[in-house]
Formats: structure tokens, C-alpha cells, sequence
């Protein structure tokens, strides 16, 4: 997705119907005690590795089989690598405290990009589009960030043309 300068441009190349869904569950989000996206910190930041790899394992371990903890394991220490050095943002979103998805994203601060690699989410939540928001809030966050772009890497799952990919 290239990114606009402002969140009202990048809106504006959305569907109608796109559009009002992301300003309404973002407000929603901004505004509610209940529903919460924050981005993991220094503190939070092993716990929110954790979680979204858990996730990702529950979804995951009958496709990828025996293959699945190790995987995850490789992608705890590269996460954390990461976050140390300031290369991965976390957005974590929570419905009345619970954690129900998160995604990992790259960064490139030379290219000004942010690169989604793996997402966590509980199959059993439906109160609201978990994974939906993450992007939405993940793309505003690149915007008022300065970043040129977000890119959801491979695949062609139809949700990513919501957000105006190419």
C-alpha cells in the first residue's frame, strides 16, 4: 500500500463503505474502555511475543504439523531481536482486557516501510474485525509516522485489497 502524507488522503482512496467501517471501529476504539489497541513496549513486549505466537500456533499447528514449535520458536528470537533494536512494532488489540490478536510488523526505517509478517488472533472471538483493525490502526500509525508504505509481503488474500493494496 503507498502511503499518502495524511490519514484523510489514504481514506479517501478506500471504498465508501471501507472507509465508514474504518473511521467508525477506530473511533469506536479511540473513544472505549472496552475495546484497546496498544503497541507493545519495552515491558510488554516478551508477553505480546507470547501471545501472538500462541495464537498463531492454535491456528496453525495442524497445517504446519511437527514443524510448528520450531517455527515459533525462530520467530520468538527474531521478534525479539527486533524489538531490541527498535525494528518491530506490535499493536495488540484487547476487547475488556482480553488479548485477542496481534500483529508483528517490520521496519524499515531506511525505506520508510512497514512490512507485516505474522499475525496471532483468537478464532473464537467475533465481538469485532480483530485482524481488520490491526491494519487499519497499523496504517494510521504509518502515516502520522511519515512512513511511505505498508507492505502485507506475500499472499493474496482478498482482505488486503480492502486497504488499497496493489
Amino acid at each position: 500500500v503507498a502511503l499518502p502524507s495524511n490519514w484523510d488522503a489514504y481514506l479517501a482512496s478506500l471504498s465508501a463503505n471501507n472507509r465508514q467501517k474504518i473511521r467508525r471501529w477506530l473511533r469506536k476504539i479511540d473513544t472505549s474502555v472496552d475495546y484497546d489497541i496498544t503497541p507493545a513496549d519495552a515491558e510488554t513486549c516478551s508477553r505480546d511475543i507470547d501471545m501472538l505466537l500462541r495464537l498463531w500456533k492454535i491456528k496453525w499447528a495442524r497445517v504446519k504439523g511437527a514443524r510448528t514449535d520450531d517455527f515459533a520458536q525462530r520467530n520468538r528470537v527474531m521478534l525479539s531481536r527486533c524489538a531490541r533494536n527498535g525494528t518491530l512494532f506490535l499493536p495488540v488489540f484487547r476487547h475488556g482486557g482480553r488479548p485477542v490478536a496481534a500483529l508483528a510488523i517490520l521496519i524499515d526505517h531506511t525505506k520508510k516501510t512497514m512490512l507485516f509478517l505474522i499475525a496471532g488472533r483468537d478464532e473464537t472471538y467475533d465481538a469485532a474485525p480483530a485482524g481488520y483493525l490491526l491494519h487499519a490502526f497499523s496504517i494510521r500509525h504509518a502515516i502520522t509516522q511519515g512512513f511511505a508504505s505498508y507492505d502485507f509481503l506475500c499472499g493474496d488474500e482478498p482482505y488486503k485489497y480492502q486497504f488499497a493494496a496493489q
